[in-house]
């Protein structure tokens, strides 16, 4: 029967061992895997009858459960209340979100890893998949898709370049996402300074700052006649902005690179493209 992993329930199972975990016995230590899908969201297990309940729930052997319970309840992840065992650990275990450098190593190696192709039948071999070439008896390497008893493809037909392929449109897909939620942030974070109560129509009595005349000066650009140019086309505008210095600032910018422009055109001619053929 197929599993639909998206709407089951699961809980955490930690890889790294402890020297507590080393300590338990095998039996502490099977009971306790088996627990962990029994406790409720709290972490509490009912168990009138004790060990003989647990053995009944989890289908291990009783005598099993009994020489595994004084271990765990000596470690600490169980303790002994009315009517069954509380795990004090289990909420923290399952309900801790992950770091931000867990999260971005979790994701480095999704990506690395890319999606698994997918087997047609339950009877493909396990030597038939493969994320890198393997050595053969004769040291001839075996690449992706192969057995060592032949050439073979992989169960859904797919070879590894389709695959590092397909994880890399995965990897391309994520840098996608984040930057669309980027440009999503940078599209608030402008709605909201248009509505700040800081942006104000330009004053009437506004006139250049200093800066501006001095970078106006380096520029070989008219200070004077830029602002008036400047204060009539956003007065007719009537919007308002944070910063009308800094406003006029970029304006000198824009129009000294303008100005560049048309002095390296006037030096070099026009583009090819706009040249008559007969001056070819």
């Amino acid at each position: 029967m197929s599993i639909d992993w998206a709407s089951e329930h699961f809980v955490r199972l930690f890889t790294r061992e402890t020297e507590d975990d080393l300590v338990l016995s095998w039996e502490a230590r099977a009971v306790w895997n088996e627990l962990l899908k029994r406790f409720d969201k709290h972490g509490f297990i009912k168990a009138k009858h004790g060990a003989r309940t647990i053995a009944m729930l989890i289908r291990y052997p009783v005598e099993v459960v009994e020489r595994a319970l004084p271990d765990l309840l000596e470690d600490g992840r169980i303790v002994n209340q009315q009517d069954g065992y509380f795990a004090p650990n289990y909420q923290d275990a399952n309900y801790t979100p992950r770091s931000a450098p867990a999260r971005k190593a979790y994701s480095r190696e999704r990506s690395q890893i890319g999606p698994r192709p997918v087997e047609d039948s339950l009877t493909a071999a396990d030597d038939q998949i493969g994320p890198c070439p393997v050595e053969s008896s004769a040291g001839a390497p075996v690449q992706s898709g192969q057995s060592k008893s032949g050439n073979r493809s992989t169960a859904n037909g797919l070879s590894r370049e389709s695959i590092e392929s397909h994880a890399k449109e995965n990897s391309r897909d994520k840098m996608s996402i984040r930057s669309d939620q980027g440009r999503s942030e940078h599209t608030q974070s402008r709605a909201r300074a248009r509505s700040d109560g800081r942006r104000t129509p330009l004053p009437p009595d506004w006139t250049p700052c200093q800066q501006a005349r001095e970078r106006a000066q380096e520029l070989e650009l008219d200070c004077d006649a830029e602002a008036a140019e400047f204060a009539a086309y956003w007065r007719s505008e009537g919007k308002s902005k944070a910063d009308w210095n800094q406003a006029f600032l970029s304006r000198l910018e824009q129009r000294g690179q303008q100005r560049r422009r048309a002095s390296n055109w006037q030096r070099a001619g026009p583009p090819a493209e706009d040249r008559d053929i007969r001056d070819l």
